[in-house]
């Protein structure tokens, strides 16, 4: 049989069969190149870091991931990022640090000492907690209550050193 003048056709497996005679030709696989196909992103925009403790660490893993970890970019092109993404007090602890290869790490470890010690972001957590306003006796003071604590308690789980479990018991 001459497959070249005969009709072929592949089914989802893969499978290529002479149509006209019925026969499988071969068991070749057919894949699709999944990484050949590109996918339009929307434009990631990295959250700016002003200062506020509770925000370092969603801070810190954008900008590790984006930045801090890419072996193509130089130290300069990092701090350049960096300090393009600080504002108020995170900016001021590093103002003065020259835009240089060497400053670039003394900043990370400045940062990090500044805002990314766990004792003083568990601490900023509970002291969230214990300056909650205290809810009035309707559906959104209570609804707004119990989210702004829920936040502050996923907070602290998320760091791994505290073993919060909130429980909320509704009596008819």
């Amino acid at each position: 049989m001459n497959i070249t003048n005969s009709a072929t056709t592949a089914d989802r497996s893969g499978n290529i069969t002479d149509s006209t005679s019925g026969r499988e030709v071969s068991n070749i696989s057919i894949q699709s190149n999944q990484s050949s196909q590109f996918h339009k992103l929307p434009k990631l925009t990295l959250p700016i870091f002003t200062g506020n403790i509770l925000e370092w660490q969603t801070f810190w893993d954008s900008f590790e991931s984006s930045f801090h970890n890419n072996e193509s970019l130089s130290d300069v092109q990092k701090f350049s990022y960096l300090r393009s993404l600080l504002s108020d007090d995170a900016a001021r602890v590093i103002e003065g640090f020259q835009l240089t290869h060497s400053n670039y790490m003394q900043a990370i470890e400045l940062l990090r000492e500044r805002f990314g010690q766990e004792h003083k972001i568990v601490n900023a957590y509970m002291q969230g907690l214990l300056e909650l306003k205290r809810p009035t006796c309707n559906i959104l003071s209570l609804r707004s209550f119990q989210e702004k604590m829920e936040s502050y308690i996923r907070g602290l789980q998320s760091l791994g050193s505290a073993k919060f479990r909130m429980e909320i018991f509704w009596f008819p």
